[in-house]
C-alpha cells in the first residue's frame, strides 16, 4: 500500500537520478552560488550592496539568511562555492550540492506543507500531484530554484488558517513574504479573509491587535538590522527593479503578453517599423517601446491589480459560511497579480497552480479547470529548456505530469483539443519554425506564440475557476 513515505522515498530516487543527466545549465545556478558567496564571504553589511557579480543578492532577509546556513554547508563541501570572486563556476560538486539542497530541503517543506493542508485521506494524492509536478520538476530540479520550498509555506499558512489558527497563519505568511517579497500578491485575500472570519467575529480591537503585533514584530526582525547597516534603500532598489520592464525578455502567460501581441499586430499593418533596440520582441529585459498602443507604467500595472482583484474580494466577503476554501481564494488572488503585475516570470504560475491543486482534491468540480491549468503551466515553462538534446526528456515530464495529474484528479478522460492548444507552439517550434524561416530568421515567434497561446488559456481557465466561487445570489439577482 502506498504510503506517503514511499511517495517522498520514489520522489527522491527519481530526482537523484536526474542529478547525473547533463541537463541544462541555467544562469540560476550562478544567481544563486554568488548569493552563498556574498552571504559567507562578504560583511553583513555589504550583503545588499556587493555588485562583483551582475547576479546581486535581491530577496528579502529571511532568504538571505537561508543562504547563509546553506553556505556553510557548502564551505564544507568545496570552498570554491563561496568564494565571491569564482564566477561561472560550474564544478560537479558545486552541481550536486544545489541540486540535493533542492531535493533535501525544497521538497521536504513542500511535502510538509501539502501533509498539513490536506485531509489524510488525500494526502498521497496531494503529495504526488505536488513532488511529481512537471511544472515544480522543470523549474525546482532541471532549471534550478527554491520554488517549492516558498509554496510550502504558503500551504503552512493556508493551513494553519483553515484549522482556525489565525495567529499561526498570520506568522507563517510573514515569514514567507520576508523570504520572497512576491508572495505579498496574496496579501488583499489573507487581509479580507481574516476580517471577515476572524477578526470582525468577537473582540476585533484584541484580535487585530494582536495580528498586527505578529505581523510588525516579523517585519522587524527582518528590518531592523538592514536598516541599521544603512542597506534599506539598496535593498528596496533591489526587490523592486522597475528598470527592468513590463515584461521579462520572455513574456509571462498574461495579459500584457497579448496587449504586446496586439502591439506587434497593430505596427506591421500601420508600418511603424519601430527600432529593434526598444521592441517587446526584442528578447532583452529592460525598458520597451511600443508602436501603436499606449506605453504601461508600473503604476497603471498596480491600479488595473487593484480594480482586477475588487470582485475576488467582494465573493470572498459574501462566503460567510467558508464554502470555498481558502486555497482557492489565494490561488485566483495570485492569478490577478501574475495577469496584471509589472514584469512577471512565468515560474510565478506555480503560485497559482498549486494552491488550487488542493482545493481541487476535495472540489471535484474544480478538477478539469486545474487539470487544464496545469497543462498550460508547464507548456509556458518548456522555453526555460531551449536545446534541442533536452526535447524529449521535456516533452517526458509534461506527457507524466499530464497523466498523474489525470489520475489523481480523477478525470475520466483527457482535453486533446485543449492539449493540442496548448502545446501546439511547442510542436510548431521543433518541427515546422526552422523550415519555413530558416534558423536565424523570426527566432522569437515560437516564443511569442508560446505566451499568446498560453495566455488566452490561462485567461479561459481562470474565467471558469472564477464563476466557481461567484456567489449564486448574486446570479439569482439578474446583476
Amino acid at each position: 500500500m502506498l504510503t506517503e513515505w514511499y511517495v517522498g522515498a520514489i520522489s527522491v530516487l527519481v530526482k537523484l537520478l536526474a542529478i547525473n543527466a547533463k541537463l541544462y545549465f541555467s544562469t540560476d545556478f550562478e544567481v544563486h552560488r554568488n548569493w552563498l558567496a556574498i552571504t559567507q564571504s562578504v560583511p553583513y553589511s555589504q550583503w545588499y550592496i556587493e555588485a562583483r557579480n551582475q547576479w546581486t543578492l535581491d530577496y528579502p532577509p529571511f532568504f538571505a539568511y537561508f543562504e547563509y546556513l546553506l553556505g556553510l554547508f557548502a564551505r564544507l563541501v568545496d570552498p570554491k562555492i563561496v568564494d565571491v570572486n569564482a564566477f561561472d563556476y560550474s564544478a560537479w560538486t558545486f552541481i550536486a550540492f544545489h541540486r540535493l539542497s533542492v531535493i533535501i530541503i525544497s521538497d521536504s517543506v513542500l511535502g510538509i506543507g501539502v501533509w498539513l493542508i490536506l485531509p489524510a485521506n488525500h494526502r498521497i494524492s496531494g503529495l504526488i500531484l505536488t513532488l511529481f509536478s512537471s511544472s515544480i520538476f522543470i523549474v525546482d530540479h532541471i532549471h534550478f530554484q527554491y520554488n517549492g520550498m516558498l509554496i510550502g509555506l504558503l500551504l503552512i499558512s493556508k493551513a494553519f488558517a483553515q484549522k482556525n489558527r489565525w495567529y499561526w497563519s498570520a506568522l507563517a505568511f510573514s515569514v514567507l513574504i520576508f523570504f520572497k517579497h512576491l508572495y505579498i500578491a496574496a496579501a488583499p485575500v489573507y487581509l479580507v479573509y481574516f476580517l471577515r472570519h476572524f477578526v470582525l467575529e468577537r473582540s476585533p480591537f484584541n484580535r487585530l491587535f494582536r495580528l498586527c503585533c505578529i505581523i510588525l514584530g516579523v517585519s522587524g526582525i527582518a528590518l531592523i538590522p538592514i536598516v541599521m547597516t544603512g542597506q534599506l534603500q539598496a535593498m528596496l532598489q533591489r526587490l523592486f527593479p522597475f528598470g527592468r520592464g513590463l515584461v521579462h525578455a520572455y513574456w509571462a502567460p498574461n495579459f500584457w503578453a497579448l496587449y504586446l501581441a496586439s502591439d506587434r499586430v497593430l505596427d506591421n499593418f500601420f508600418k511603424k517599423n519601430l527600432s529593434s533596440v526598444g521592441s517587446p520582441t526584442a528578447g532583452i529585459v529592460g525598458n520597451i517601446t511600443l508602436s501603436v498602443l499606449p506605453n504601461v507604467s508600473p503604476s497603471m500595472c498596480a491600479i488595473v491589480s487593484l480594480i482586477s482583484y475588487l470582485p475576488l474580494l467582494y465573493c470572498i466577503w459574501q462566503d460567510k459560511s467558508r464554502k470555498t476554501p481558502f486555497s482557492t481564494y489565494v490561488g485566483l488572488g495570485n492569478a490577478v497579480v501574475f495577469l496584471f503585475g509589472w514584469h512577471v516570470h512565468e515560474k510565478a504560475l506555480m503560485l497559482v497552480l498549486i494552491p488550487l491543486v488542493m482545493s481541487a482534491l476535495s472540489d471535484r468540480k474544480l478538477a478539469i479547470h486545474v487539470w487544464r491549468l496545469s497543462q498550460v503551466s508547464c507548456a509556458c515553462l518548456l522555453p526555460l529548456l531551449p536545446r534541442g538534446q533536452e526535447t524529449v526528456l521535456k516533452w517526458m515530464i509534461a506527457l507524466t505530469g499530464s497523466v498523474l495529474d489525470s489520475h489523481f484528479l480523477g478525470m475520466d478522460s483527457w482535453d486533446y483539443r485543449w492539449m493540442s492548444m496548448v502545446y501546439g507552439s511547442e510542436v510548431y517550434r521543433v518541427f515546422f519554425h526552422e523550415l519555413i524561416f530558416g534558423k536565424d530568421r523570426m527566432q522569437f515567434l515560437p516564443l511569442l506564440l508560446t505566451s499568446v497561446s498560453t495566455a488566452v488559456s490561462l485567461l479561459l481557465v481562470l474565467k471558469d475557476v472564477f464563476k466557481s466561487v461567484w456567489p449564486q445570489h448574486v446570479n439569482k439577482k439578474g446583476f
